[in-house]
């Protein structure tokens, strides 16, 4: 079980959270974060990258894997933190209070605005070892076949968020949708208690609950929605003296759409749910006539609000958003990683320069010491002319005859050799085959530059 302690987050700076975000991102394509790539996400400018994360790991909100690599991972408390952190800097919540309610797959929380008045914080947490059977019950992975719990959970509040805002304004009894960040789902409070936590025989008039109970499955099913865990524990009951009693409905993430292949299995024990917990709890035997079946509401849709949020959950935008990014096209895993990628593949492609000149260099020095050793070198066959700079194929093909003393007539200088062992090594063909204007004697040019600037010729 996952505790929430947010006192740390008194104690974060911007750069901290700078830090998090880029632990976060990584983890999109990475199961363990290096540290390396750790540090070229967050590109802070003052570094500290290493301290920062020495903190972070102490407040537990990232943990150091091992296991395959050296690398950190993000955990639960982590994104907990980040989620608050955003709805914080919108203004939503500026306080967090106690655990008011436990599920399977979430926690929930009571929270303060800033203004003193209360909501209700939803974490989703997928993953308890009690309800690991969601990859497979649930449809939420689509095309991809693997994915962390905390992406799952991300996916979870999306749906939840997407559910609520569209039944709320279509007049449901639901809570009120405020904002949706990561994996929490950020709601107004709704009156009343659960209905499990009824008596036997309590409610003076049943009938009045259950035909409430009813014309919710059948107004959900007629605008082509199944709730598929419409239950005592997911349906709140307010009592007031003097008033009917009010149910409001909550917990959205598994309705599916009534063109599902298992609409009517699902609407069916939606329905037995209800008169099974009147029949035994409430001792009240509904009729036969007010339980509502699959074929009474087929074809009497009043909307098709399975369209307008796709039934799984997302909008339409965001549908397409997540499956570009997390299907076989990975756009924003290609976006979020390119950049990077980019600059460490420009790093290291100056870093190949520097070798590729550091090798002619030493190549250079030896053969200088050699011929210094036989006594044959020459002021001029090291000095080379002023057309050395442009290493043309005409230049190439004189073979050192700009050289006043070399071992014998038309022999290449030590320069021209050393050069013409750069172009071979980097495709540049023989002598003289590369054409003035390609982009390979171009830099065969720089790197002769960068010869001769170095050995002081």
């Amino acid at each position: 079980m996952v505790k929430l302690d947010v006192t740390c987050m008194r104690h974060m700076s911007k750069n901290d959270y700078r830090v998090l975000t880029a632990v976060e991102m990584g983890m999109k394509n990475h199961d363990v974060v290096p540290t390396e790539l750790i540090t070229s996400i967050a590109k802070l400018r003052t570094g500290g990258v290493h301290r920062i994360i020495t903190t972070l790991h102490a407040f537990k909100l990232i943990a150091h894997d091992r296991s395959t690599y050296d690398g950190y991972r993000l955990t639960f408390t982590g994104y907990d933190v980040l989620a608050l952190h955003v709805l914080v800097s919108r203004g939503h919540i500026a306080a967090v209070g106690n655990k008011v309610g436990c599920g399977k797959e979430s926690d929930i929380y009571i929270a303060q605005t800033s203004e003193g008045d209360q909501l209700i914080l939803k974490m989703h947490r997928l993953g308890r070892t009690s309800f690991r059977a969601v990859k497979q019950k649930r449809d939420y992975l689509r095309g991809r076949s693997s994915a962390n719990w905390l992406y799952l959970s991300r996916l979870s509040a999306l749906k939840e968020y997407a559910f609520m805002k569209a039944l709320h304004a279509h007049g449901f009894p639901t809570p009120l949708p405020v904002d949706q960040n990561r994996h929490v789902v950020l709601m107004g409070v709704a009156k009343g208690n659960p209905m499990y936590q009824l008596r036997a025989g309590a409610l003076a008039d049943p009938e009045t609950v259950y035909r409430q109970c009813m014309e919710l499955i059948v107004r959900l099913a007629r605008h082509g929605l199944i709730h598929c865990d419409f239950n005592e524990f997911n349906l709140l009951l307010h009592r007031e003296e003097g008033r009917d009693d009010h149910v409001t409905l909550i917990d959205f993430p598994q309705m599916v759409s009534m063109r599902h292949q298992n609409a009517e299995e699902m609407f069916d024990r939606d329905v037995g749910c209800i008169v099974k917990f009147f029949a035994m709890k409430m001792k009240w035997d509904p009729p036969p006539e007010l339980i509502p079946s699959y074929g009474d509401v087929v074809g009497d849709a009043l909307g098709r609000l399975d369209d307008s949020v796709r039934a799984s959950g997302f909008s339409e935008e965001e549908d397409k958003e997540l499956l570009r990014s997390h299907t076989g096209d990975a756009s924003d895993s290609d976006d979020s990683s390119g950049s990077d990628g980019d600059a460490e593949d420009d790093g290291s492609n100056d870093d190949d320069d520097a070798d590729d000149v550091d090798e002619i260099n030493d190549k250079v020095a030896q053969h200088r010491c050699s011929d210094t050793r036989d006594g044959s070198a020459s002021d001029g066959a090291l000095s080379g002319s002023d057309d050395a700079e442009d290493v043309d194929g005409d230049d190439a093909q004189q073979g050192g005859t700009s050289g006043g003393g070399g071992k014998g007539k038309g022999a290449p200088s030590l320069q021209q050799r050393a050069l013409e062992h750069a172009r071979r090594q980097h495709g540049g063909g023989g002598t003289g085959s590369a054409k003035r204007g390609s982009r390979n004697v171009q830099k065969q040019r720089f790197r002769g530059k960068v010869l001769r600037k170095g050995q002081d010729f």
